[in-house]
């Protein structure tokens, strides 16, 4: 089972709080960025002491640079008690000695273990010789270092120097993103690689490959079609190869086009080649890769799993979808680790790929790896808890696609649809018995969310798209249940919802908001907003909380939000929310496990029978203005058929 090291630290800190005299810890930091967070999380518990000591960091300025940072960072930033800095220099040979043999290792492999161990072994000498109560390290906030090994070697320094290490998993609770908003805050310089020379060069490469990856699918792809968006059938070879390279160079530069002209041959070389046809891979002899999770969010299908390559270079990994007649090829992102690959799409919810469009067949899937010299095919073995999964495509394209578990292995099926379903589900808030906020009698929230989502599914419709509404006259809807919002927004088989709001509140704010789900690509929301903004008879908000940008905002789930629905909630089985929980309940329910539903009790049985799903709606809310506030709900009332037929038409502009 995999070790909770947030609930160990939690347990920890929970000791201490209770000593009376404040304990002092000893913190073993790389830099001020990383430090940050965990000196804002860590400072009411203890006396700290950062111990900085890197043998791995790389050229002498680096090594500089970082420590200035770091002790700006503790002089500039409020902390509740007090933090001293300790900078030990060391000749970068120690570390050369200590990982020789493992140079050549990829990044987040074996060479890495050493250098973790030999830093932290240092630090935990160095507290017990000048009698701390615990030692830690800051590399655990990072999503690219192990949290496994380092509570391990912790651990096993523990017994070895018999103090007492602090486990943690310092990425926990948002603490990788808290520390990049306090690195903006206090204009911290942020490294583009770990340390040592050789995550430098592979931060030099990654960049490279980079470029011209970015160079070539601004060539073969736009936002519109997909992040990743790529049928093969049309291309026609060679001519078709000279013509990317060539409209590449123009767009990213001879010079550039020159000093990489052996990148872009091996990125070309397997990237725009054909699948073999069917028959041959079946011919081949095929490896297995574990897939760990699948879903459809909005109209982006993603999938992350593992895959071992016996040791072999790694140059480009695609799904394939392939039978005797189409093939189609999508290219993966993967990390190599330790154990092998960890292969996705995207990292956010909806970052993955549209297939829509893909031709009615069955289809075998498989994942191509390509290395400098040969070609090997996956079998997708599902190790979900989802043996079938239905997803309907756009209704302009009008097919059902079915993924289904044969043998263990994933298949795809594409057929044409007969069944009733949706684009766009649009929710206008409250209603019947709930008027929701109110300027004054009359002048309610219920009313006028259904007028103007009345009004934005007229102007969709006129643009092409099959739009549900989930109330169309004024009466009450529950949340949970058969005919609540949630049911209902789900049996229309949309992927999108927009919910339709009217905001209030007792301080002095104004102004729109919309608020989107967390962990998502912005950029389909950010040119709705622009839109929005336009017409500007309503303002952006002035409220700063959980902004994003002006008139964007994304809220989780606090650590108060958690207790009060927990007590509330005890004995409900299905309540498993944390700070990564969306807290608006259209956009958490209606997204599936991805979004975080759950039940929170007050509906009895009838709760979200959804909420395991793993096909959810791209869900907002769009607060128009604050009905409280005379001024703002004259304004909405004036130009609301304006700012409904924005809406529409940047939903259009981003869907078309």
């Amino acid at each position: 089972m995999k070790e909770d090291y947030q609930k160990k630290l939690d347990e920890i800190l929970e000791r201490v709080s209770k000593k009376k005299k404040k304990q002092k810890l000893l913190l073993h930091a790389c830099c001020g960025p990383c430090s940050s967070y965990v000196l804002e999380y860590l400072s009411k518990y203890f006396e700290i002491t950062i111990y900085y000591y890197n043998p791995n960091i790389e050229p002498l300025e680096e090594f500089d640079k970082r420590v200035e940072e770091l002790e700006k960072l503790v002089k500039t930033m409020p902390l509740q008690n007090k933090v001293e800095v300790v900078v030990e220099k060391e000749d970068p040979k120690v570390y050369h000695e200590a990982i020789k043999g493992h140079e050549n290792d990829k990044e987040g492999g074996k060479r890495c273990y050493i250098c973790y161990d030999l830093r932290m072994d240092k630090a935990a000498s160095y507290a017990k010789k000048n009698k701390f109560d615990y030692f830690t390290t800051t590399l655990s906030i990072s999503p690219y270092k192990n949290a496994g090994w380092l509570n391990e070697i912790g651990e096993s320094l523990e017994k070895k120097y018999k103090i007492k290490y602090l486990y943690a998993d310092f990425k926990k609770k948002n603490g990788y993103k808290r520390s990049i908003e306090l690195s903006k805050e206090y204009n911290l310089y942020r490294q583009d690689y770990c340390g040592c020379a050789y995550s430098k060069k592979e931060a030099i490469e990654r960049q490279k490959r980079k470029e011209i990856k970015d160079g070539v699918a601004n060539i073969m792809s736009s936002r519109k079609s997909n992040d990743f968006k790529a049928s093969y059938n049309d291309y026609n070879g060679f001519p078709f190869i000279k013509t990317v390279i060539v409209l590449f160079l123009l767009i990213v530069g001879i010079k550039i086009g020159f000093q990489y002209k052996d990148q872009i041959a091996n990125f070309l070389t397997p990237s725009i080649a054909k699948p073999a046809s069917q028959k041959i891979i079946e011919e081949e002899k095929h490896e297995i890769a574990q897939v760990n999770e699948y879903y459809f969010y909005g109209n982006h299908f993603n999938i992350k799993g593992t895959l071992e390559t016996d040791g072999f270079d790694v140059n480009t990994i695609d799904l394939i979808l392939v039978n005797d007649n189409d093939n189609y090829v999508y290219p993966l992102k993967y990390e190599v680790n330790s154990t092998g690959v960890v292969y996705y799409f995207s990292k956010e919810l909806n970052g993955g790929i549209i297939l829509d469009d893909i031709k009615v067949n069955d289809y075998n899937m498989y994942i191509r790896v390509m290395t400098s010299k040969k070609e090997v095919y996956y079998d997708l073995y599902n190790n979900t808890d989802y043996n079938t999964t239905t997803y309907y495509s756009m209704s302009k394209y009008n097919t059902k696609l079915l993924l289904q578990t044969d043998n263990n292995l994933l298949k795809l099926n594409v057929s044409n649809n007969t069944d009733t379903v949706y684009d766009i589900v649009i929710d206008p808030g409250h209603g019947g018995d709930d008027r929701g906020a109110c300027l004054k009698k009359g002048y309610c929230e219920a009313e006028n969310t259904l007028e103007m989502s009345k009004m934005l599914k007229t102007n969709l419709e006129k643009l092409g798209y099959k739009v549900y509404l989930t109330r169309e006259t004024d009466k009450t809807l529950n949340r949970y249940g058969e005919d609540g919002r949630i049911a209902l927004s789900y049996k229309a088989k949309g992927k999108y919802l927009f919910s339709i709001h009217m905001n209030s509140s007792s301080r002095p704010y104004t102004g729109y908001e919309i608020y989107a789900p967390y962990n998502i690509n912005y950029d389909f929301i950010k040119n709705i907003n622009n839109a929005i903004k336009k017409v500007g008879v309503v303002k952006p908000s002035n409220n700063k909380g959980f902004r994003i940008t002006e008139g964007l905002y994304t809220r989780n789930f606090s650590d108060e939000d958690i207790e009060i629905v927990n007590s509330k909630c005890k004995d409900n089985p299905y309540t498993n929310i944390s700070t990564e929980t969306n807290y608006y309940f259209m956009i958490r329910e209606t997204g599936g496990y991805m979004t975080g539903a759950y039940v929170d009790g007050r509906e009895g049985n009838d709760g979200n029978s959804y909420r395991n799903s793993n096909v959810g709606l791209e869900a907002y809310i769009y607060e128009v203005g604050y009905v409280n506030k005379e001024d703002d709900y004259n304004k909405v009332m004036t130009s609301k058929e304006k700012y409904m037929e924005a809406l529409a038409k940047s939903i259009h502009e981003e869907l078309k």
